[in-house]
């Protein structure tokens, strides 16, 4: 059986190359490949190695919403800060996505509207939590559908209802006990006795 390859990373997204193997082209392709959180087809570009990392290149569904277009998405990458040691200098690992709500095509004008008052007319969100500019991608990606999910919520109008008759008698048994307990403290003078 071949050893495996040192360069082989764990982010394979398809079969992992052997020492020995002579199936690598000259010319990298673009493959299609399934994101495993998602099952969509997204690109993946191979390395030198014939590793396929995958580059997420998709949309953002909004849960319960609209599917907002990768076209409509500004993304921006820079050095993150915190622990990490040289890479940390060397990679951009911090993920920026910018959403225009207000010039959006994909969102009703009501949603439009329910966005642009409660977050905004641009929402921005960032992701540095990992030390993979991919990982931070799927974050950022999660977290601007969870966002603009929570201003298209609208909460439900309470209806006034009256209180049943169970629910009456339960509170007058609790008075009439509550009131019980309250004469048993009261000090009398027949208690002195």
């Amino acid at each position: 059986m071949p050893r495996c390859n040192a360069l082989t990373s764990s982010y394979a997204a398809g079969p992992s190359r052997h020492v020995g193997d002579t199936n690598m082209s000259a010319t990298p392709r673009v493959h299609d490949v399934t994101d495993p959180s998602s099952s969509k087809p997204v690109r993946a570009m191979p390395l030198p190695d014939g590793d396929r990392r995958v580059s997420v290149i998709g949309d953002v569904q909004i849960p319960g919403g609209p599917l907002i277009p990768e076209s409509e998405l500004r993304w921006r990458y820079s050095a993150s800060g915190g622990p990490g040691g040289q890479h940390v200098n060397t990679s951009n690992t911090r993920v920026e996505v910018v959403f225009d709500a207000s010039a959006s095509s994909a969102l009703t004008d009501s949603q439009r509207e329910l966005i642009v008052d409660r977050i905004g007319p641009v929402v921005r969100v960032v992701a540095s939590d990992e030390r993979s500019q991919w990982r931070n991608r799927q974050l950022a990606r999660q977290r601007l559908g969870d966002r603009l999910a929570d201003a298209l919520a609208v909460p439900l109008q309470r209806r006034s209802t009256r209180p049943g008759r169970g629910a009456l008698d339960r509170r007058q048994a609790s008075r009439v006990q509550d009131q019980a307990k309250r004469a048993a403290r009261r000090w009398t003078y027949d208690d002195d006795r």
